[in-house]
């Protein structure tokens, strides 16, 4: 029977592997061809992109040359010259111009320059409406000769620019550009060395480029651009050959995936009874004796392996949690300590502090005594055992704060505390508004100014009440406000974690949501530089009734 099921369960494993990888060998094969299309569309547009910059900037860097030409009158005259008088006149007459010595006047240098300046341009062909023949060179002749306008046509790989008189601003010819098709030829090679065809046409219908224009091809991307329409396509039987390249891999690459998905599916098997011991031998050591033991995971695998990644992890934050617990009980057996050290003879000290209130009464320093008087009931009310508090006796405790802050910057620092009828008696946790007004002047109070304020307000609702804290501090930046309404909008204090900035606040709203549960809520509203608003909302009658 077990040698029938697991000859089943391979030849069931071995079936669903092949239609699993054919699966997935066809989506590969398709989003493969859609790569190459995508690739092939890329250097598409890099060729096209390449040409239309060189043609562009190099079409408008030869007509500004020519206009540079035309548009000087003594240069345009010389053409004029060049093409109405004989060699030997034309001599004649460029040695005695007044301007012979201040700028270039003859017409073969001129060009010349403009050759020597732009190795894209080829040839340079002038034809003048007034004149029936045609001059025509080219990069190697220079010089270049007349030829009757009757038998003149444009060379191949050239383009027109219209030429006008700059006096008149009337039409005087046109100048026609030929183009270096082999520096072309070498750009397209420098982005691509697959077949490709190009083609630059113009408006009018002339081809300034062509490469492989005979070539068999598909997919092609074309661009507009000024008077020209360039277009390229990729060969037809490199896509074809790209294809085959690609189909071959991925059947090769499928049935070598086969092959060892089937090999590895005979040892996962062999190996599973020893996993299996390993894993129970190795809790059982654990639970005996080594709580330090953890399962070797490098000998497992699939669910053996997840199953003992997460006994080890288990493992791991168990014993997190114990040396946890054993710090907090140590933690907790000093604070017990400090607690009882803050607690020895606190009546010698209030009894000094009197003394020294009274004494200042005496000396008629009132103002020393009151800070005394509000320092001793802060000192009294801090060590306090009591784990609730009124709200009005936590407001008290507030406003001394406050008052001796004042006394220390007294020109600097107002405050107010207003509580609605009613609301003086609900019970609320100790030190719940305290560490949001000791916030404010730890951290918020700007010196400088003297227009610092704080205040507290408490309003009665119908269906509770509202407490306002509101300072014109420096406020939080929008980090530590993210930061606190995330935590302040958490109901789960398991979830909120140790805090790792405003312990206090975070401190608050844990107390308060243990104490109020779903009857309590908090908002925070800050910027930075604008100060901070807290709302506190205690709902419920029964807060009024405790």
């Amino acid at each position: 029977m077990k040698k029938i099921l697991i000859h089943s369960l391979l030849k069931s494993y071995s079936v669903v592997v092949v239609i699993i990888i054919i699966f997935f060998a066809s989506v590969l094969s398709f989003l493969g061809w859609q790569q190459t299309v995508n690739d092939m569309a890329h250097v598409q547009q890099q060729i096209i992109e390449q040409l239309r910059d060189e043609i562009v900037y190099e079409i408008s860097r030869s007509r500004l040359e020519i206009y540079d030409f035309i548009g000087d009158k003594d240069k345009l005259e010389s053409v004029y010259k060049y093409f109405s008088l004989n060699p030997e006149e034309y001599q004649l007459w460029r040695l005695h111009h007044p301007f012979l010595f201040v700028k270039e006047m003859s017409f073969h240098n001129n060009i010349a320059n403009i050759y020597r300046r732009h190795s894209f341009i080829k040839g340079i062909d002038i034809a003048l409406n007034a004149e029936n023949k045609v001059f025509v060179s080219t990069a190697d002749e220079k010089g270049g000769v007349q030829v009757l306008a009757s038998e003149y046509i444009a060379p191949n790989n050239s383009f027109a620019i219209n030429l006008y008189d700059s006096a008149s601003s009337n039409a005087i010819g046109v100048a026609y550009i030929t183009i270096d098709v082999e520096r072309l030829n070498q750009l397209v090679a420098s982005v691509t060395n697959i077949p490709v065809s190009a083609v630059v046409k113009s408006n009018y219908g002339n081809e300034l480029y062509t490469l492989n224009k005979d070539l068999d091809t598909s997919f092609s991307t074309s661009l507009s651009v000024d008077d020209f329409v360039l277009t390229v396509a990729v060969s037809k039987e490199h896509i074809f050959y790209e294809l085959v390249k690609l189909l071959l891999f991925i059947f090769i690459g499928s049935v070598i995936l086969i092959s060892i998905l089937l090999t590895l599916l005979q040892k996962i098997f062999l190996k599973y009874k020893r996993q299996v011991e390993d894993l129970v031998m190795t809790i059982q050591v654990i639970a005996e004796d080594d709580k330090t033991r953890r399962i070797d995971v490098s000998s497992k695998e699939f669910e053996m392996h997840l199953i003992s990644s997460e006994i080890n992890r288990m493992l791991d934050s168990i014993e997190s949690s114990v040396n946890k617990i054993y710090l907090l009980e140590i933690a907790q057996k000093d604070a017990n300590m400090k607690a009882l050290q803050a607690q020895i003879n606190p009546h010698f000290l209030y009894n000094t502090l009197e003394f020294f209130r009274m004494y200042a009464i005496t000396k008629q320093m009132d103002e020393l005594a009151n800070m005394i008087y509000a320092f001793s009931s802060l000192l009294r009310s801090s060590i306090s055992q009591e784990k609730m508090t009124t709200i009005e006796e936590e407001l008290a405790f507030c406003e001394k704060h406050s008052y001796i802050c004042q006394i220390r910057h007294p020109k600097a620092i107002a405050y107010s505390f207003i509580i609605d009828e009613g609301c003086q008696n609900i019970k609320i946790p100790r030190f719940t508004i305290q560490p949001l007004i000791e916030n404010y002047f730890v951290h918020g109070i700007d010196l400088r100014r003297t227009n610092n304020a704080i205040s507290v307000k408490v309003m009665r609702k119908r269906q509770g009440v509202e407490m306002i804290i509101r300072d014109n501090g420096k406020g939080m930046s929008e980090e530590t406000c993210a930061y606190l309404t995330k935590i302040l909008t958490t109901r789960d204090i398991s979830k909120i974690g140790i805090p790792t900035q405003s312990i206090g606040i975070v401190n608050v709203h844990e107390r308060m949501l243990l104490h109020f549960g779903n009857n309590y809520d908090i908002e925070l509203h800050t910027k930075e530089n604008e100060g901070v608003t807290y709302h506190i909302y205690l709902r419920g009658q029964e807060i009024f009734n405790e």
